[in-house]
């Protein structure tokens, strides 16, 4: 069956068998882009509202209904009947996310690749459908909210395009577009980096070290902090230590392109599903300081990077330190751990299989997901350390996705006269004391502290 094409980028449109639909009505266009950007997800009917009107009206629930009618009169020129589905409050547009070219976008820069080929070939794809301004000529406060996220998506695939494409060697067919890029990206590290590189790399290194002047320059003028990573850019530049081929800030490792060394470093990448990377970066941190354990920490597009030393247990980072995590940071988060380097740690944190794990989980703080390498590492598969039975293959893939749940609630004391204190709530053998005085183990129950009664 012939799928339908609905089009954000450059402007609203749709499309099924050559046949195509028109909104003339702003708040049908509204309507429409909201149940497109659910993923096929129910919409209450108060955030539906608020994409359609800035300050919705009195009448908001009554005029939804007409706006509904006629966007369902609109979706069946296509053949799309009954798409558009109202059930207790909520609405929902039964469509494939992937028929969408926004999702098909995240979709193709998440996707799993094989090589740095295969990658340059998807993230082209993506390219491709970012063409024009994200949902042009339709305004609204949500509307710019998801046109912003479209914009953060074509940077994010831009990026790793040019990364792969410069590994690849391609630097002479790309130098040019990095160059049209960069009065845009002027403050975006990572390709300014990339065009650094890509002018070395291809003898133009008067050029590459004059854009690195400018970019400095730039962030002065706005009092903004030097990077480190660009420091070091600039040290590997004056002492020729820079390849195509070296790895490392801005062109990251090779896409299955070597074998991975079992004695390597562990890569855990961390996305949040909501707000900024920057947001946790100190959580993160926190959870991942141990005693005399030295982990970097650093932003690399839309995640928190860490690289965990050789000598640290991996069992205890899939563990001890992902049970931290969940209960130091305060939203959802997707997390890749590899050791196949940034790169494949990145791919897995933004693994749809993960976030559509964490989707399911009522009480789901993070969705992990572990290479087939690191799952299988050191005997870790008959560790006792890891729940390792919660981690379930995805499918026919080599990634291994776990999600973890905190609840806040356990760590919390009971309000009440009694003030009694509630700890881990346990299937069976724990012992229940009053006044520190053992009870007996119960079958079930919880370890109460009583001991300010």
């Amino acid at each position: 069956m012939t799928e339908p094409v609905f089009r954000l980028w450059g402007g609203l449109s749709a499309e099924l068998n050559g046949a195509s639909i028109d909104l003339r009505q702003a708040r049908e266009q509204r309507m429409l882009v909201a149940l497109l950007a659910a993923k096929r997800s129910w919409t209450a009917r108060e955030s539906l509202c608020q994409w359609i009107w800035d300050e919705p009206p009195e009448s908001a629930p009554n005029e939804l209904h007409h706006l509904a009618r006629a966007l369902r009169r609109e979706l069946a020129k296509l053949g799309l009947d009954d798409v558009v589905q109202n059930k207790s409050g909520g609405w929902q547009l039964d469509i494939l996310p992937t028929s969408v070219d926004a999702h098909l976008v995240d979709h193709l820069i998440s996707a799993r690749k094989h090589d740095d080929m295969h990658a340059s070939a998807l993230l082209a794809e993506a390219l491709r459908l970012c063409k024009g301004t994200p949902l042009a000529g339709i305004a609204g406060e949500r509307i710019e909210s998801f046109r912003t996220t479209m914009k953060e998506a074509r940077r994010r695939a831009m990026v790793r395009f040019y990364q792969v494409e410069l590994r690849l060697g391609h630097c002479r067919e790309r130098v040019g577009e990095l160059l049209a890029l960069f009065p845009e990206y002027l403050g975006d590290m990572n390709l300014t980096a990339l065009l650094i590189v890509a002018l070395w790399l291809d003898g133009r290194q008067h050029e590459a070290l004059a854009t690195f002047q400018q970019y400095r320059e730039n962030l002065c003028g706005h009092s903004l902090p030097f990077p480190r990573e660009m420091n070091d850019l600039h040290t590997r530049l004056l002492n020729d230590g820079l390849t195509a081929t070296s790895g490392g800030f801005p062109l990251g490792d090779p896409i299955g392109g070597s074998t991975v060394d079992k004695n390597g470093q562990l890569t855990v990448a961390v996305r949040p599903e909501s707000g900024i990377p920057e947001e946790i970066k100190d959580p993160v941190a926190k959870a991942f300081t141990q005693e005399n354990v030295d982990c970097p920490i650093k932003i690399e597009d839309d995640c928190v990077i860490c690289v965990v030393p050789v000598d640290v247990e991996r069992k205890r980072v899939v563990g001890v330190w992902m049970a931290k995590l969940a209960k130091a940071i305060d939203r959802q988060a997707s997390v890749g751990i590899s050791l196949a380097g940034e790169e494949n740690a990145r791919e897995l944190a933004l693994s749809e299989r993960a976030r559509a794990a964490l989707g399911k989980a009522a009480r789901g703080r993070l969705a992990i997901a572990l290479s087939d390498d690191v799952r299988h590492l050191d005997g870790l598969e008959s560790g006792r350390r890891v729940d390792l039975h919660e981690y379930k293959r995805a499918g026919d893939t080599d990634e291994w996705v776990r999600v973890v749940q905190h609840d806040r609630s356990l760590q919390e004391p009971v309000v009440g006269r009694n003030r009694a204190s509630v700890g881990k709530v346990s299937s069976s053998g724990h012992t229940v004391t009053l006044n520190n005085s053992p009870v007996g183990k119960q079958v079930t129950a919880s370890v109460i502290n009583n001991s300010q009664w």
